[in-house]
C-alpha cells in the first residue's frame, strides 16, 4: 500500500497513467485496497453529498465479503475496477504463467461479484515487474496506474498535501487514494477529501470514473 516503488525495466503501451481528454475538465479520481466498511461507506457519503463520481480498485476477497458497498458503488455511478483478487505481493515473485493465472483469477473473480465484464487491472503498489508486462500483453489486460499520489495508506492525508497538488492538476489526471484508513486517520482523511474535491469542482474539474470503453480507446481499440 504505498511501501514500494513502481518499477519496470521497460514500458509498455498497456501501462496507463493518465486518461487523454483534452475536451474535458476530467478528472479521475481512484480509491485503492477497499471496501472497508467503514471508510468506504463515509467517503460514499462524501461523493454522492459532492455529486463527485469516482473509480474503486477493489480487492476481491474484501470484496466478497462487503457486497453491499459493491453494489452501492455501482448503483452510484462510480467504477468498480480489480486491485487483484488477495493483494499478496510474493506473486511478484514468480513468473509469467503463473502471473497470468493470478490476472485472469482476479478479473474473472471480480466479474461474478460485479456481473460486469471486468478488463482492467491495478497491481498492488503499482508495481510493474517485466514478467507481469509479459503476461498483461499476452493477455491485453490494461495496467492502470496514476500521475498524482500522496502515500495516504501509509502517512495519511492532509489538507495541505492535497491542496498543493492542485495547481498540478490536467484533465485527464489519475489520482490515487485508498478507502481503507484507520479510525484514527479517517476523519482528517475525510475532511481533507472534501476540500480537495471542493477545491477541484471550483476549477471546473469535473469528477469521472474510470471506464474500460474510454481505456480501450486510448489505447487504439486493442
Amino acid at each position: 500500500m504505498g511501501l514500494f516503488s513502481v518499477f519496470s525495466l521497460k514500458k509498455s503501451p498497456l501501462v496507463i497513467q493518465n486518461i487523454l481528454s483534452p475536451a474535458k475538465k476530467n478528472i479521475y479520481l481512484t480509491f485503492d485496497d477497499g471496501p472497508d466498511p467503514e471508510t468506504t461507506n463515509e467517503v460514499l457519503d462524501l461523493l454522492k453529498a459532492e455529486k463527485w463520481n469516482a473509480t474503486f480498485f477493489v480487492i476481491g476477497h474484501l470484496a466478497e465479503k462487503n457486497l453491499n458497498l459493491i453494489q452501492r458503488m455501482l448503483n452510484e455511478g462510480h467504477s468498480v475496477m480489480s486491485h487483484s483478487v488477495d493483494h499478496d505481493y510474493s506473486h511478484y515473485f514468480n513468473g509469467k504463467e503463473h502471473l497470468k493465472t493470478w490476472l485472469q483469477n482476479s478479473l474473472k473473480n471480480l466479474s461474478f461479484i460485479t456481473k460486469q465484464p471486468q478488463k482492467v487491472f491495478r497491481p498492488p503498489a503499482g508495481i510493474l515487474t517485466p514478467p507481469l508486462l509479459e503476461a498483461a500483453t499476452e493477455l491485453n489486460i490494461p495496467l492502470i496506474l496514476w500521475n498524482h499520489r500522496f502515500y495516504d495508506a501509509v502517512w495519511g492525508l492532509s489538507e495541505k498535501k492535497l491542496l498543493k497538488s492542485v495547481p498540478k492538476l490536467k484533465e485527464g489526471d489519475i489520482v490515487l487514494l485508498h478507502d481503507r484508513q484507520s479510525a484514527k486517520k479517517r476523519p482528517i482523511f475525510l475532511s481533507a477529501l472534501k476540500t480537495y474535491i471542493r477545491t477541484m469542482k471550483a476549477q471546473d474539474f469535473i469528477g469521472t470514473s474510470l471506464s474500460e470503453d474510454v481505456i480501450f480507446q486510448q489505447l487504439g481499440g486493442s
